[in-house]
């Protein structure tokens, strides 16, 4: 497209510029989840509906929620895979509550679940995410760093990567290299409240 205006209107033609751009932006995004949508399993929107809901929920920190529907939506597709690695983050985060009595059946489960998620989609970046964050849940960090470094390398755009990577190694004692990866992160996400 192109643009044309006065100087003295350029703030009011940058608008217009970000408006069309994220109007196209968002015209295939909802497009390409779309036909994600379809491709998973077109016969239950009611599971993907439930697996998108939970996603929000966990992102909200509300693990409990967010495992409920993840649990809904796997009673009404147990082949779903983005509920089942999606699973995995809620358990692994309700397994580091202080005083959680189910911690190892959580985690055991949360790896069980990311490994079923990735038996079937191996480089999808949102499965060997799951993985990495059971993995440093369960205290493996230099694995969970290697699954991280795997999500990034499938999808170089993956701002919680980024951002949780760069936890881990400096939980690893290797925090100078994390440095890089926050500002990735940040770069990448810059309003995002939980990098």
């Amino acid at each position: 497209d192109r643009f044309e205006g006065e100087r003295a209107k350029l703030s009011q033609l940058q608008v217009d510029v970000v408006a069309r751009l994220a109007n196209a932006l968002g015209a295939e995004l909802i497009r390409a989840e779309s036909l994600r949508a379809l491709r998973e399993h077109p016969d239950n929107p009611d599971a993907i509906d439930l697996a998108m809901r939970a996603k929000l929920a966990v992102l909200r920190m509300d693990n409990k929620v967010g495992m409920d529907e993840y649990e809904q939506a796997l009673k009404l597709d147990p082949n779903l895979t983005r509920a089942q690695a999606g699973l995995a983050f809620p358990l692994a985060n309700l397994a580091g509550y202080p005083g959680a009595t189910d911690r190892e059946a959580y985690l055991d489960r949360a790896e069980r679940l990311a490994d079923q998620a990735l038996s079937t989609r191996p480089d999808d970046a949102n499965f060997l995410f799951a993985k990495a964050w059971v993995l440093a849940a369960k205290k493996q960090t230099e694995a969970a760093i290697l699954e991280a470094e795997a999500a990034i390398k499938s999808d170089p755009n993956y701002a919680a990567a980024y951002g949780s990577l760069a936890a881990w190694k400096g939980l690893a004692g290797r925090a100078e290299q994390g440095f890089a990866d926050v500002e990735t992160a940040i770069r990448l996400s810059p309003r995002d409240p939980l990098l």
